[in-house]
């Protein structure tokens, strides 16, 4: 009971902050009984003097502080307020007051789910006692109040935000982003419903396939959106629709901005279309061009770089640089925007270096250790392998800082350095037993990063078989055969210090039986030299019956990572235990089965085992394979292996960025290089392309239009040349674009192969125009306006501008704004021909 009460004050007082109550810290302390009169009176204060703020907020404060008198009076209260809302005469109270309750709703059902989801829906009428209500009612309240808080779109589009200012909180920029009562409950009434996630239940969610949503304002505002009852998505969109359309008519830039920007990321997530991120971008680039004026433009380059940098989909790694591109416009252009921190961080998150690595806790001796590397940014690594002369005691104690060592070897890997996340493989080998350190650095690493493991012949399978009573199998890591005379210590761990107390042998099964009462002891294998085993607490499983209940078998490799078409070497060790005793399992055949990635067998063998309960066999690698982490199993058990092409490559492929302008029918030439790490070009190499072409008119299928071959040159560098497919002329400029997309293949004479793709959008439009100007300049100083043109990938251009500056009359109304499709010119100031890139003054 006293958890329920507390998230439903805790839900009432989110929906105070949500209404910006500036008195709610001083009354949160108070008597409830108290608070509650003085709620009270300020209610009948602002009925006396028709305070529509002030009455929605005592109403807020009255509901609050009742709730935490009685709890029970929570439904009748809401109860009340929607009586309320039917009576209310004024048209923005009201309105107001309908979003609160969607709202208040939406939050008491939250917080009761579980137990109005138990009850069977009821249809046709809504019980009077809200306890009787069922899922699909509050669902249809909270929908009914969140539309109906917007209805009156002409009367709240009239009332300015900081007319309610009392009961609001306003951010920063506020005023201009969402300047009346109609744009700050448009987007209450969006988020209510988006937070509506069981609607599907009860009623059909129309699927978004339209990709005309993704089309500009103007034209997305005349788009037929047919928006059923309770059907959230389309609803949304005839919303956004309904708010453009306003914004429009006012002329409201900055509002109008953020509203588009948020319409086509809404799109984006909730539409079903394969080419929904091509859509996107391009939305966003054309919004970017139609506002590349405005500071807001930001948020666009934000929106755009973050795409580029955080897609889901199958990455493009020159996504990457894109984005790096696009934030270090954003900053160069509006250094003093108050969000210009937001492209600041990205870049630093984009550019820094990461790296993450893991390693087997035990190796056998004369293998090797294979460091799984996941890294970016990062141009060299550093790996020092130290052995610890500690005995195990020793080292625990120390809690595992070292100070006996002796370096066994460094390495230093030079790796290529990229903007997105590689993979590789590092082999370190082990030459002996013993307990190894590995201290790994690289640059802006600020302390180096410790990794400790150990090598050992030895493994060990512990079962618990009765209350104190345990049994350890001590046999070899790669061949299974069970070992005689190996020593099982038992260690007790005392806050952070470890002291052995007890020390068994395995006979010549390989099996030690012993008794010890404390479950939370860990244990070690060692044998002669063999002494520095991985230590490893006791289990606590227990099967307290007579019959046999568990067998199973344990899977060894012989490494952890391969490559395709290695061998993979396997043992097993099958053995059953009962309560009394545990023993192996001797002559029974096995099918062992290799599954790969996608869990499809790859090979069988039939084994059969000895007299230990041992088996071992190998498998071969494919050398056509898809990569993965692959599966040994066997009824009883299973063990996986990482399959990873891991050699580091021996050269990359570079596209030309294309520095022309161009446009759609032209034919384009695009140029590459193909060149080691160590900058030596791969010369006279094949090279395979093709050339896919993805457009609108095309219902954004993949068609390859070209295909073919051809070879590097003495410098490792190729071309290829295709034609661009002039497409139908439309009214809007959205429709003509295609985004090709260039494969190419590139295979050394030494047989390394290496991919990449370079994609190319290309419009109607050969260039784009932009021009920087200064907001506020000096009439009285000579200024420079900046004029740049720049083809779709953004390689700036030298063109012919012909230019002309105007003065404009002046505004004649407070607040007015300059229609940019049709301006008031004054006068002629001057007028020329220059070549863009060139400051004009």
């Amino acid at each position: 009971m006293m958890k329920r009460l507390l998230i439903i004050t805790v839900l009432l007082f989110g929906a105070l902050i949500a209404f910006g109550q500036k008195n709610v810290s001083s009354e949160k302390t108070a008597n409830p009984k108290t608070a509650l009169i003085e709620a009270q009176k300020d209610y009948q204060k602002a009925v006396k003097e028709k305070n529509s703020p002030l009455l929605i907020q005592s109403l807020i404060r009255q509901i609050n502080y009742q709730s935490l008198i009685d709890m029970d009076s929570i439904p009748p209260m809401l109860q009340n307020l929607e009586k309320y809302i039917e009576t209310d005469q004024n048209i923005i109270e009201k309105s107001i007051l309908h979003s609160l309750l969607a709202e208040l709703y939406q939050m008491y059902y939250k917080s009761e789910q579980n137990k109005i989801s138990r009850r069977t829906p009821i249809t046709g009428y809504i019980p009077r006692n809200m306890d009787e209500w069922t899922e699909n009612i509050y669902i249809e309240k909270i929908f009914q109040h969140a539309l109906d808080a917007v209805k009156a779109q002409s009367k709240l589009s009239e009332i300015n935000c900081l007319s309610y200012k009392e009961i609001l909180i306003l951010g920063k920029n506020s005023p201009a982003l969402r300047p009346t009562m109609y744009d700050f409950l448009v987007y209450r009434s969006i988020d209510i419903l988006n937070r509506l996630y069981d609607i599907s239940r009860y009623y059909k969610q129309e699927p978004i396939t339209e990709w005309q949503l993704f089309a500009p304002t103007e034209e997305f505002v005349k788009t037929p959106i047919e928006a059923k009852d309770f059907d959230i998505p389309m609803n949304i969109l005839k919303l956004y629709q309904y708010l453009l359309q306003v914004d429009i008519a006012a002329k409201r830039t900055d509002a109008l901005l953020i509203s588009d920007l948020d319409r086509l990321e809404y799109v984006k997530n909730k539409i079903q279309l394969k080419a929904k991120d091509s859509l996107y971008i391009h939305a966003l680039e054309q919004l970017s061009q139609q506002y590349n004026k405005n500071p807001y433009q930001v948020e666009i380059l934000y929106k755009l770089a973050q795409h580029y940098y955080q897609t889901n989909h199958v990455i493009k790694k020159g996504d990457f640089q894109k984005a790096l591109g696009i934030c270090n416009t954003g900053i160069r252009q509006y250094p003093q925007y108050f969000r210009i921190n937001t492209l600041k961080q990205l870049v630093q998150e984009i550019t820094q270096t990461t790296a993450s690595y893991s390693i087997k806790s035990n190796i056998y001796p004369g293998q090797e250790q294979y460091i799984q590397l996941s890294y970016k940014n990062l141009p060299k690594l550093s790996i020092a392998l130290y052995e610890v002369c500690e005995q195990t005691l020793e080292f625990l104690n120390l809690n595992k800082q070292a100070s006996k060592q002796k370096k066994v070897a460094t390495y230093t890997y030079y790796l290529p350095k990229q903007l997105y996340s590689q993979d590789t493989v590092l082999p370190i080998p082990v030459p002996n037993t013993g307990r190894y350190q590995l201290i790994v650095s690289y640059p802006n690493n600020i302390k180096a990063d410790s990794l400790y493991f150990n090598s050992s012949r030895l493994s060990s399978i512990a079962r618990k078989t009765g209350k104190t009573n345990y049994d350890i199998l001590v046999c070899d890591l790669i061949s299974g055969k069970p070992i005689k005379d190996a020593k099982i210590k038992i260690y007790k761990r005392t806050g952070k210090k470890y002291h052995q107390i007890k020390e068994y042998s395995s006979d010549r099964n390989g099996l030690a039986s012993f008794n010890e009462s404390n479950q939370d002891n860990y244990y070690q294998v060692t044998l002669g030299n063999d002494n520095d085993g991985v230590l490893q607490q006791l289990p606590y499983q227990y099967f307290n019956t007579t019959k046999t209940e568990l067998s199973e078998v344990n899977l060894f490799t012989d490494r952890s990572v391969y490559r395709p078409g290695q061998i993979v070497y396997f043992s097993g060790i099958c053995w059953e235990a009962t309560k009394e005793i545990s023993q192996a399992i001797v002559g029974k055949n096995y099918t062992v089965t290799l599954l790969d990635a996608n869990q499809q067998v790859v090979a069988k063998q039939e084994v059969k085992t000895n007299q230990f309960g041992s088996f071992s066999g190998k498998f071969s690698l494919p050398q056509e394979v898809l990569n993965g982490i692959f599966t040994i199993s066997t009824p009883g058990g299973s063990q996986t292996i990482s399959v990873t092409e891991y050699k580091r490559p021996k050269f990359n492929i570079t596209f030309n960025p294309i520095k022309e302008a161009y446009q759609l029918g032209d034919q384009l030439t695009i140029s590459g290089i193909a060149k080691t790490y160590s900058g030596v070009h791969v010369e006279n190499s094949k090279v395979t392309y093709s050339i896919q072409a993805n457009s609108p008119f095309g219902r954004f299928q993949e068609n390859t239009i070209a295909a073919g071959k051809t070879q590097t040159n003495a410098k490792g560098e190729f071309q290829i040349s295709f034609k661009t497919e002039k497409l139908p002329q439309t009214p809007t400029p959205y429709n003509n674009f295609t985004i090709y997309t260039v494969s190419v293949t590139v295979t050394a004479p030494n047989g390394e192969t290496q991919e990449a793709q370079y994609p190319i959008h290309v419009s109607n439009q050969r260039y784009s125009l932009n021009a920087i100007v200064d907001s506020k300049i000096n009439k009285d100083l000579p200024s420079n306006i900046l004029i740049t043109t720049q083809n779709t990938l953004g390689s700036p251009l030298a063109e012919n501008i012909t230019y002309e500056l105007s003065s404009l009359k002046p505004l004649q109304k407070l607040g007015e704004q300059y229609n940019t499709k049709n301006l008031p010119v004054h006068q002629k100031v001057c007028e020329g021909i220059f070549t863009t890139g060139e400051n004009k003054n």
